[in-house]
């Protein structure tokens, strides 16, 4: 799972029913320092695109030869919550998950396998409950080193000034109760277009989930929390609801360049629609070295807290 706690290992077991088809084993952990940092009654849907992410690191490693060393990435990431429902937390139990996994449009170089395609689908007790799609690439060692070393040449990192380190905005802003799970700040480094929100992305690197292995970038789970917790603070601050209501059913990320660890990094959101009055469409872009690196569209649903712990 290239991870070093077995707290953040998500998969139990995998088998294979088909030539490119599996189903994976997963339960969704109830006291996990992040996934669990919430009070709407539900488990936090956006666990599905880690499920995901790790079974795409698991089944290539056990049944098409890609080695245990290589570099995963991924540049778009799909993810609907299908049955809201299906992720209530009942309070007694984990809940129990299968995810069934198809792989497609796999690219080869040289004989060994490069690129794939994914499409998934997360049954908790037997019910829908999420689809995440996507696609993955996969370097050898070598290859990705070189690869970074060029990327790096043509980015003006050399000579950064050292930046006011942004202030975390207060948990209950983007519903979160522990301020470690915070990662989005006041203090922009950069300006705002009319109808936007900007934030400072606030990164943690002895966070224990987003930094729980050395990484020469920024990972992709610390961007998507960015991406969430951005658009809650913009949702919240047009009035669409409480953040400690908003629960993620949709997110739609695209990732066009790496994000430097030695870079400052802001998140800019803004509300594109609100079908229902439950309900807010926000598109986010992620911004470095005077570039976007990441775009995102994020649909939030505000529910009642009234059965929540």
């Amino acid at each position: 799972m290239h991870r070093r706690a077995l707290a953040e290992v998500l998969i139990a077991d995998t088998v294979q029913v088909a030539e490119d088809e599996f189903l994976l084993g997963t339960q969704l952990p109830r006291a996990h320092t992040l996934w669990s940092d919430r009070r709407y009654p539900f488990h936090d849907p956006l666990i599905t695109i880690e499920v995901c992410r790790q079974a795409c690191l698991a089944i290539p490693q056990r049944y098409y030869d890609v080695g245990p060393d290589w570099q995963f990435i991924s540049k778009q990431i799909y993810m609907r919550v299908v049955n809201l429902d299906a992720f209530a937390d009942d309070q007694t139990a984990p809940p129990e998950g299968i995810l069934r996994a198809l792989f497609s449009n796999k690219r080869e170089r040289h004989g060994r396998l490069r690129e794939l395609t994914v499409e998934s689908e997360l049954m908790i007790d037997g019910v829908s409950a999420a689809t995440v799609s996507g696609d993955l690439m996969f370097f050898p060692k070598i290859t990705y080193q070189r690869m970074r070393a060029q990327q790096r040449r043509h980015k003006p990192l050399d000579g950064l000034q050292p930046q006011a380190v942004a202030r975390p905005v207060r948990p209950a802003r983007v519903g979160r109760s522990f301020d470690r799970n915070v990662t989005i700040g006041v203090g922009a480094i950069g300006s705002s277009a009319i109808g936007e929100s900007r934030y400072a992305a606030i990164v943690d690197h002895h966070h224990p989930c987003f930094f729980d292995h050395p990484l020469d970038h920024l990972p992709g789970a610390l961007l998507i929390e960015v991406y969430r917790q951005a658009a809650i603070a913009a949702a919240a601050a047009g009035g669409a609801g409480a953040p400690a209501e908003a629960v993620i059913t949709r997110c739609d990320v695209q990732l066009s360049d790496f994000a430097e660890l030695e870079a400052p990094i802001e998140c800019s959101a803004r509300v594109i629609d609100q079908p229902t009055g439950d309900r807010v469409h926000i598109g986010l872009t992620l911004h470095q070295l005077d570039g976007d690196i990441g775009d995102a569209d994020v649909e939030l649903e505000f529910v009642s807290l009234a059965d929540s712990r």
